[in-house]
């Protein structure tokens, strides 16, 4: 990221369109896909075979480890 990031906002697409909460950023971790994935698989709301297909070819992944999620922060 080019500069200090602080808040994660959660969009969902169709057919909800609409901001559904955020959550503060505290840590971004990253490495090779395959450390990432075995840190935050179990957590990242994405099957492997999605993820790999993602990170194919990729050397580095970025995480951003889930916090405490909060809602309707509008």
């Amino acid at each position: 990221f080019g500069r200090p990031v602080q808040y994660v906002v959660i969009y969902v697409t169709a057919p909800v369109m609409s901001l559904a909460g955020y959550f503060q950023v505290s840590q971004i971790d990253n490495g090779p896909p395959s450390l990432i994935w075995k840190k935050y698989g179990e957590v990242g709301g994405i099957s492997q075979g999605d993820f790999e297909k993602y990170f194919n070819g990729a050397e580095e992944a970025i995480a951003i480890p889930p916090q405490p999620y909060l809602t309707d922060p509008w």
